[in-house]
């Protein structure tokens, strides 16, 4: 992205992340059992909301990268010699 390919992540939070239901609950088979994973409708409406605003026209940046290509250049200079 910061170079201008085009690019695009989403992520939920999963609740019994990898199955794992550590504490029991609905559907999990005991207090360490494999139980089904799950969103919080919450967190969809986040998302959903961070989605519908950043495709928003003319926000209110020129060059919302500037600092992570500085970073980037910088780390790279700094690591050449490990390359």
């Amino acid at each position: 992205m910061a170079y201008g390919f085009p690019t695009i992540a989403l992520a939920v939070p999963l609740g019994n992340y990898h199955n794992q239901g550590l504490e029991g609950g609905p559907d999990c088979r005991g207090p360490l059992g494999p139980a089904p994973e799950f969103v919080h409708v919450d967190d969809v409406e986040g998302q959903r909301k961070l989605c519908v605003a950043l495709m928003r026209g003319k926000l209110p940046w020129r060059d919302p990268w500037k600092t992570v290509k500085a970073r980037l250049k910088h780390n790279y200079r700094a690591y050449l010699d490990q390359l």
